[in-house]
């Protein structure tokens, strides 16, 4: 039923496409499909990181999920994609496949634990997660799991921050004025109120 209300209600939009000789077309409409593409187009240099081993391509599935990160990687090479980009990560762990954009990440220990364990690291970003738009400070640690997208996440945090493998969680400033009535509004150039968002990818 909803995907009739939605064609229903786009097919009265004619579609226009310009091709570009010798272009290729990359559909992104899923997030899962958004975080292959960042996770392998930002590896072509690295063969380790891959979602299935050669000897496990026996299924079409298989197939085309190889046929998608291969795509993936030559469009990032192409196109220079980068695992880090415009960011600043201080204290955290951040595995090899993990992409970071547009971010300042954080993480600080006690005073005590800094004197006890110098070399500890109170963060941590696992394998295929990616991170963007987000400025945050985690006063006693952060630890994004593996396979996960975060989007817009700021501020500072007392506590620890936790997102368990395979949630995505975005976060988003309401317009200001949208509850003009609300006293809690500072200003009208200042964004108070954020939705978030927080799905299975």
């Amino acid at each position: 039923k909803t995907l009739e209300t939605i064609y229903d209600t786009m097919s009265l939009y004619e579609l226009n496409v310009c091709a570009v000789p010798g272009g290729q077309f990359v559909h992104l409409g899923t997030t899962r499909e958004l975080m292959d593409f960042l996770t392998y187009g930002t590896s072509y240099d690295n063969p380790n990181i891959t979602s299935i081993n050669e000897e496990d391509t026996k299924n079409c599935e298989d197939i085309a999920k190889r046929m998608m990160e291969k795509r993936c990687r030559k469009f990032g090479k192409q196109n220079h994609l980068v695992r880090r980009s415009c960011s600043f990560v201080s204290n955290i762990d951040v595995h090899p496949s993990a992409v970071i954009m547009n971010s300042v990440l954080v993480c600080m220990n006690s005073e005590e634990e800094s004197t006890k364990h110098n070399s500890i690291r109170s963060g941590n970003i696992g394998k295929y997660s990616i991170l963007e738009h987000t400025n945050l400070v985690a006063q006693n640690g952060l630890d994004i799991g593996s396979d996960c997208l975060v989007s817009g996440l700021r501020g500072y945090s007392k506590d620890k921050i936790t997102v368990p493998d395979g949630m995505c969680l975005q976060v988003v400033p309401l317009k200001c004025g949208w509850n003009k009535d609300n006293e809690n509004i500072i200003s009208d150039d200042v964004a108070n109120d954020y939705v978030y968002m927080y799905l299975g990818v």
